[in-house]
């Protein structure tokens, strides 16, 4: 289940250059998250601190230019953050 190591797989692998990762909807005695959700809130962590994230398509576009994905950085995803909510 990639759910439970979505952050240590896509941390790990962003040290040797490639990362992918997926998740499914989950619900126990502390809560419940659509797999949307989930993925969506630990994409946006990780491109805040230790992953490019993008798409398919933007990875493709990527390796055939040779080019590197750009990340997001802790402060800006912050600023942002505030921004976007309000807070």
């Amino acid at each position: 289940m990639t759910n439970n190591c979505d952050l240590a797989t896509a941390v790990e692998a962003d040290g040797l250059g490639s990362d992918a990762t997926g998740a499914v909807n989950l619900a126990n005695a502390a809560g419940q998250v659509s797999a949307r959700t989930l993925h969506t809130t630990l994409m946006t962590l990780l491109h805040s601190n230790f992953a490019a994230v993008a798409t398919i398509g933007q990875w493709v576009d990527a390796v055939r230019n040779g080019t590197t994905l750009e990340k997001g950085n802790l402060v800006e995803s912050v600023l942002n953050g505030s921004a976007a909510t309000g807070e």
